[in-house]
């Protein structure tokens, strides 16, 4: 992601703030993503962040076009920022108190059609065919398949698991069967390494399997 550079009244604070995000042990990915979003907002409302009032928060949501889940990271962002600033004695409100619940709209699934599936299987090469199954049979999303990794397999009472490290690190235990386990675990490492080092993005993932089915409808 582009570094994003915050309004030079903002930049101080805006820092700081993202290093105590770094303290907390989140995410690069996440530190960038608020790295921007607080720029964003920073370049949008200018002069001191201690003068920000509640308004001029609403203002500003209120003027944006944001799906719910952009609306949503938007305004945690914001509310992290302008707890820690308040917390850390930089300023004695916290305007982002005054922003609303973001009302999340019901999911609704889409299951990708078996008969999909099996032409984009016939299709894809061989890492592929494991983005693939790893998404249908295991259900987990590109991000979590860019970053399975050998020693994520584990045997259990019944025969083979996967650990699934999710959003927030949260983990979940997924069945496979014995070829998957012994695909992933042959690896001995992630099982789609990034070109320099670590795993793949999700992007890579994402486009893989977006050109697969596209070529399959």
């Amino acid at each position: 992601m582009k570094k994003q550079h915050p309004s030079p009244l903002w930049a101080e604070s805006i820092n700081l703030w993202l290093d105590s995000l770094k303290a907390a042990g989140y995410s690069p990915n996440t530190i960038g993503t608020r790295r921007c979003q607080m720029s964003a907002l920073s370049r949008a409302l200018e002069g001191d962040p201690r003068d920000v009032e509640g308004d001029d928060l609403l203002a500003h949501f209120a003027a944006k076009d944001w799906k719910p889940e952009t609306r949503k990271g938007a305004k945690n962002a914001c509310v992290s920022y302008f707890r820690w600033l308040k917390a850390s004695g930089r300023s004695e409100a916290d305007p982002s108190e005054f922003l609303p619940t973001v009302k999340r709209p019901e999911p609704h699934p889409r299951p990708c059609p078996d008969v999909v599936i099996l032409a984009a299987l016939r299709k894809a090469t061989d890492g592929e065919r494991l983005m693939l199954r790893l998404g249908a049979e295991c259900g987990l999303r590109r991000f979590e398949i860019a970053k399975v990794h050998s020693r994520d397999v584990m045997r259990d009472l019944v025969g083979w698991s996967l650990v699934v490290v999710g959003k927030g690190d949260k983990q979940r235990i997924v069945p496979i069967g014995d070829d998957l386990a012994l695909l992933i675990r042959s690896a001995n490492g992630y099982l789609f390494p990034g070109r320099w080092s670590g795993h793949v993005e999700s992007s890579y993932v994402g486009r893989h399997l977006s050109d697969l089915f596209l070529s399959s409808k």
